[in-house]
């Protein structure tokens, strides 16, 4: 199976901020700004599989992956940032001030950091740096399980991803990536996709 881990790579500068208040200065409050949205991702790994969710309530999204068993919560984690920034580039989001926010210290760190070593990070880099172009983007973390309404929703989304069954593994096996369902819900009409390139 391919690995995750990929050479070093160095990269100083990045398009978008990460900010991880310290212990005591973290704000459950979240405001919108003006021309703004917000979207809160987590991660979720079960006994039987690992999930990834994603939601913003402007316009309504809300997206379940399922990973695998093989993915770990953080993998997780990154995958639900990288497919909500993902989502925004494919509705053409110009001129907005992106807040995404997670509950992983781990996965915000990994983002901000200049030495990478995952190429899902690298991957989620690059989706990050890809919507910066044309917009402002801001990841902060926010403690989780607290009861606030976008992380118990994602919370529930990534326990969603878990469930949802793989498509059947082909004939050849695991030398290619592991094939996975992203059920998008749009307002009232639903997406489903097929996605195949994962990492891990």
């Amino acid at each position: 199976m391919r690995s995750d881990r990929i050479g070093r790579d160095i990269i100083f500068h990045k398009p978008y901020q990460v900010i991880v208040p310290k212990e005591g200065e973290e704000d459950s409050h979240i405001p919108i700004q003006q021309n703004g949205t917000i979207w809160y991702t987590d991660g979720s790994k079960t006994e039987q599989s690992t999930g990834a969710g994603a939601i913003n309530r402007d316009p309504d999204c809300e997206i379940s992956i399922n990973l695998g068993n093989y993915a770990t919560v953080f993998q997780a984690e990154i995958t639900a940032i990288s497919a909500c920034a993902q989502e925004m580039t494919r509705r053409s989001y110009t001129n907005k001030r992106i807040q995404i926010i997670s509950d992983s210290q781990a996965a915000l760190k990994a983002l901000g950091a200049v030495e990478i070593h995952s190429q899902v990070v690298k991957d989620c880099m690059d989706s990050l740096t890809k919507l910066a172009e044309h917009n402002s983007i801001t990841l902060k973390w926010m403690r989780g399980h607290q009861g606030h309404v976008g992380n118990e929703r994602a919370d529930f989304l990534a326990k969603k991803g878990a469930e949802v069954p793989l498509i059947p593994d082909s004939q050849e096996g695991h030398e290619g990536p592991i094939k996975r369902k992203t059920y998008i819900a749009l307002g009232e009409s639903p997406r489903v996709e097929t996605l195949a390139d994962v990492h891990w």
